[in-house]
This record gives C-alpha cells, structure tokens and sequence, in this order.
C-alpha cells in the first residue's frame, strides 16, 4: 500500500514538475516574443519582428527564428537587418531580477541591407534613431528599466545587400566579436544602449565592406543604369511602333 502511494506520489510529483516546466517555457517565450516587438519598434523606430523564440528555462539556452529590422522611414527598402537565427545562453536566475544576464549570442548568417541617400543612410539613420530614444529617457525612465549584460556577442557569415538605383549587389559583412556589454556597470546597459553599441559596429563593418568592394558596387551601378536604358530604348521603339500603326490605319 505504502509503495502504491509513493509510486502515486511519484507520478503526480512528475506531472506537476512538466506541466510547470512547460508553464514557465511557455511565459518565457511569449515574453521574449512580446518584448521584442513591443519594445524593438519604440528603440529603432522601425518594425521589428520575430517570428519565435524558444528558451530552456532549466539551463537558458534558446534560438530565436526571423527576427527582422525594418527600414527607417524615407527609404524604399523594405527592411534594414535580418536573421534567420539567433542562439543565446543566458543565465536563467537572471530573468527574475532587474539586469537579465547573457553569457552568449550568436548571430549566424545575418542579412544587412545598405540603402544610400545624398547626405545619409539607412544604417546611420537606424543607429540615429536608437540614440534619440535613449536621449529622450528621463531619469526614472532609465532607472525602472531591464538592464542587461552580455558576456560575448558574434555575428558571422553574414552579407550586405547594397542597394543602387534599385539594384542590389551582394557583399560580405566582416565578422564582428563583442564582449563584455554592460560589464563595465554593476546595474548593466538598458536594451537601447545595448542595441546602439551593436548597431554602431554593424555600421562601420558594413561602411568597410562596401569601401572595399567600391568597384563591384560601381559597376553593379553602371549595370542599373545601362538596364534602364535599354528598358527606356524599348519603351520608346514600343510607343514609336503603336504611333506608326495608328497613323497607317487612318491612311494619313
């Protein structure tokens, strides 16, 4: 009788351990999810999304799927960063106190979209509008903020699509390695803060790159331009050929 119990006990035990394991996971996720598109858009002024996230809360390890960064207003790409994956490990106790802390993310494979204007450009603009809002925090603000820390940061393999006159040429972004984010301070850096640091070094990798690959853009753009110019030659042989059997049919 007494093993009966204890093996029901046992059961029961185990069924309460899964259902609040999934509970938490569940919590986790959505907040991460919900945070990221809630928060995301008020720091860059853009959309961002993300399509999941999933995090172990037993030992912090978690993938979060498309996270995508829109393009600042006044340009005509639709977004500015994308990646399909990100992998993360963080601390797990950290999420129930006010600096969440991450000991590593990794970014693989990462889209940059480099959008040029006369006098500025997308990725400039981005890190623009991350540093306003972060200006625009007051004290109490900052204060009551998540803060976070974040241990090492890598993004690699990723590639820049620059766009000219419409057309984009394709080259690589260099790898970039960070580390001790928000280390420096004993409360962390607040979410913008953290997405300025690493918005900056994502715009003066991607300013290399594009300085170094300067022929291949140029002559991506000379491309653009002789495409439009045979679009235009056909267009116009097009619109002489309906003029020209217009004026035989009315026998002028």
């Amino acid at each position: 009788m007494t093993k009966k119990i204890l093996i029901a006990l046992g059961a029961f035990g185990f069924i309460l351990v899964t259902v609040a394991y999934f509970t938490l996971s569940i919590l986790i996720n959505k907040g991460v999810k919900t945070g990221v598109e809630t928060f995301g858009p008020k720091i860059t002024k853009t959309e961002v999304l993300l399509e999941t996230a999933n995090i172990s809360p037993l030992n912090g390890t978690g993938v979060l799927k498309d996270l995508f960064i829109g393009n600042p207003e006044g340009f005509k790409s639709e977004k500015a960063f994308s990646a399909n994956k990100v992998e993360l490990n963080l601390e797990v106790a950290s999420l129930l106190s006010d600096k969440i802390v991450i000991e590593k993310i990794y970014v693989g494979e990462p889209h940059v979209v480099y959008e040029k204007k006369l006098m500025n450009d997308n990725l400039k603009q981005l890190v623009k509008n991350i540093e306003e809002t972060a200006l625009g925090e007051d004290d109490d603000e900052a204060g009551s903020e998540i803060r976070f820390e974040i241990k090492e940061f890598s993004l690699e393999n990723g590639k820049i699509t620059v766009g000219i006159l419409g057309k984009g040429i394709t080259v690589p972004l260099p790898d970039i390695h960070l580390s001790g984010l928000g280390s420096n301070s004993e409360d962390g850096i607040t979410a913008d803060q953290m997405a300025g640091e690493i918005m900056k070094v994502v715009l003066r990798n991607t300013l290399q790159a594009v300085a170094k690959a300067g022929g291949a853009v140029v002559e991506g753009g000379a491309d653009a331009v002789g495409d439009m110019g045979e679009k235009a030659k056909e267009s116009l042989g097009g619109l002489k050929g309906m003029l020209k059997k217009k004026k035989d049919d009315s026998g002028n």
